[in-house]
């Protein structure tokens, strides 16, 4: 992007501050703006009338756009902030603007949406070939290696989030997590949330 579009954009940008829990934007209705991710941290999910699964969370510097924007303008996912986090609104139609005089950015936009949308589809696909204990695993591994790049972490997620999360029911999350605890390969501390994964203990279940 060029010193006179990157101008335009921040001229145009509008900035919104989120609370823990709300809304930033849901599945089904009118998209028009691109979304940059600046604080916090965020689930992208879905919801049918089962309940909802998280197809991925989300920090800075994440720039989140779905393909139903490209066909029908309609979000085909919601983002709701886990804790308090910042975002930046851009007009479509302005990125729009933006494309037709600059294709190396045109380029670099769309290798990002399809980075982001390749993740959710790996991931899920990976999850779905697994039973239960292999989808725990293989989540909190991806949580401790590619969300948060450590082996101790504190999770944001409420128990029923993160059976969201692994695609497992809250019963089976339950089960599995103090099997995993008596067997000792993720001693856990429940009432703050602060999660130690085993790496090398884990690792061969998420296969």
């Amino acid at each position: 992007m060029t010193d006179s579009e990157l101008e335009q954009v921040t001229r145009n940008k509008f900035q919104v501050n989120y609370k823990a829990g709300e809304l930033i934007f849901k599945q089904g209705i009118h998209s028009t703006h691109c979304i940059s991710f600046t604080h916090g941290t965020a689930k992208v999910y879905v919801e049918d009338r089962h309940g909802e699964i998280i197809l991925r969370l989300i920090k800075p510097t994440a720039f989140i756009i779905g393909y139903g924007m490209l066909f029908d303008n309609v979000h085909d996912y919601s983002v709701a902030a886990i804790t308090n986090s910042s975002v930046c609104f851009v007009d479509f139609q302005l990125i729009e603007e933006i494309f037709n005089n600059n294709k190396h950015f045109r380029k670099a936009f769309f290798t990002k949406m399809q980075q982001h949308n390749y993740f959710i589809q790996l991931r899920m696909i990976n999850l779905l070939n697994k039973k239960n204990p292999g989808r725990v695993a293989g989540t909190l591994l991806y949580l401790a290696r590619d969300f948060y790049n450590a082996d101790s972490f504190l999770l944001h997620l409420s128990r029923k989030e993160l059976s969201a999360l692994c695609v497992v029911s809250f019963e089976s999350l339950s089960r599995i997590l103090s099997q995993f605890h008596e067997a000792g390969l993720i001693p856990t501390n429940v009432k703050f949330r602060h999660w130690y994964s085993a790496f090398y203990q884990i690792q061969h279940l998420a296969v």
